[in-house]
């Protein structure tokens, strides 16, 4: 089933009307005060999901999609922070610009309704989560961090978190947080619904990833980023996203073409998004997790699930130079590298142009409710 929606009024209108419409769950009588799973990615593509066209293996996501509703044209405020003050206050984004004012936002709506609530991930709005409604925090309050290493800003709770162990990675830690509140919560709390506010870092640069997880992916892009895209468009138009006589938008003038690059230049990009897609799979396989602890605590049918993007993918590249001569490549423990406009360009397919655009290829998201 596909949808055409404005995410943050489509999200608002159902939780703070206290239930889902009956018609959302066909052959069951409404269901009050469901419990409710909020995930946005960071920075990922409309195209990146197998449910999208692309080509990257994201079985749990695809079986969401398969199993509830996919939105082919639900709309982000272009940016992280516009993003998400839209989603949580309910404004569009031209009103609530960088700052909450005096709205009221979601989880303190809902933890008036006597919600369990919490926020697992990238907070990147004023103050502190915990003061917005939140009865627990774990993450970090700022734009990014370093997927291995953590960073100065992430907390639990309300004490600076700094239990970074040599195996930590943000989406598997993450994914640990949010496993262990919904467990929490139904142990403690049975008798009220949660809502959980999942926000994943990936795939936002930095650019890393577990090494044998890039490994599975190199190679598989040195054909480049003009083949990607149409390839993920013949993708969609089979899955009757788009129609079979709808042309992609001409080649970029600012994007050089890929048979123009070196060898050496070529490996490179391979490399970049092999790291790109090696995160993407990862976010798919720690989401996963999650919807099996549903199942394992029988909440599937009790919960609405909500899966979206902040905004269209990072098209910017301007620490290339500088990480070269230090030595560092994509996918290492302490670089910072970012997608770049080629790749921008193919995880869009098929709109125009990237994040902070207000062309199509930044504001739109490929959605996912169950």
């Amino acid at each position: 089933m596909e949808r055409t929606v404005l995410m943050s009024v489509m999200v608002m209108a159902i939780v703070w009307s206290g239930g889902l419409p009956a018609q959302a769950v066909a052959g069951q009588e409404k269901i009050s005060r469901p419990n409710i799973i909020l995930i946005v990615a960071d920075d990922l593509g409309y195209s990146d999901l197998g449910c999208f066209g692309g080509e990257l293996k994201t079985p749990a996501l695809d079986q969401m999609a398969q199993e509830g509703m996919r939105l082919t044209q639900c709309y982000n405020g272009g940016m992280c922070v516009v993003s998400r003050l839209s989603l949580l206050t309910g404004n569009w984004w031209p009103r609530a610009k960088r700052t909450f004012n005096d709205s009221t936002i979601l989880s303190e709506h809902l933890k008036s309704q006597d919600y369990q609530t919490a926020i697992i991930g990238k907070w990147h709005l004023p103050g502190h989560p915990m003061d917005r409604g939140f009865d627990h925090f774990f993450g970090f309050v700022g734009g990014f961090s370093n997927h291995f290493l953590g960073g100065k800003d992430y907390f639990l709770d309300r004490e600076p978190y700094r239990d970074f162990g040599d195996d930590f990675y943000s989406s598997d830690a993450l994914t640990d947080h949010a496993i262990t509140f919904v467990e929490n919560t139904q142990a403690r709390h049975p008798e009220n619904p949660f809502f959980l506010y999942l926000t994943y870092q990936a795939p936002h640069n930095p650019l890393q990833s577990p090494p044998e997880l890039i490994l599975e992916q190199r190679g598989r892009y040195l054909q480049g980023w003009q083949q990607i895209r149409e390839n993920r468009f013949a993708r969609q138009q089979k899955l009757g996203l788009f129609p079979a006589d709808l042309p992609l938008p001409s080649y970029p003038e600012n994007l050089p073409d890929w048979e123009q690059l070196t060898h050496a230049q070529q490996d490179l990009e391979d490399l970049r998004m092999s790291v790109y897609a090696a995160m993407v799979e990862r976010l798919d396989e720690n989401i996963g997790r999650l919807l099996k602890t549903l199942d394992g605590q029988r909440l599937t049918e009790k919960t609405l699930i909500i899966f979206i993007s902040d905004n269209g993918t990072d098209p910017f590249s301007v620490l290339d130079d500088d990480l070269l001569k230090q030595g560092k490549l994509p996918g290492d423990r302490d670089s910072n590298w970012q997608p770049g406009t080629g790749w921008a360009y193919a995880a869009v397919t098929p709109w125009r142009l990237y994040k902070i655009s207000q062309h199509a290829g930044g504001v739109t998201t490929g959605g996912i409710v169950k």
